[in-house]
């Protein structure tokens, strides 16, 4: 039985291990993560208003609709 248990432990710590495919992919997806927040980050600030005045947020979404 311990031995099971054993055997059990070490196939989840080989599975914990990333792969060097994995790896690169994971740099890949994170730097793209990081590019996006950025882009997203300067939409915010380029979507403030002549006034100074940030939008709300259900008014970011409503950009060409008539307000009222």
């Amino acid at each position: 039985m311990l031995y099971k248990w054993k055997e059990k432990i070490e196939a989840q710590l080989e599975n914990q291990v990333l792969a060097e495919d994995e790896r690169a992919e994971l740099k890949r997806l994170r730097k793209e993560n990081k590019e996006l927040r950025m882009g997203k980050e300067t939409l915010k600030k380029t979507s403030v208003n002549s006034s100074g005045v940030e939008p709300l947020p259900s008014e970011s979404f409503a950009l060409g609709s008539a307000r009222n």
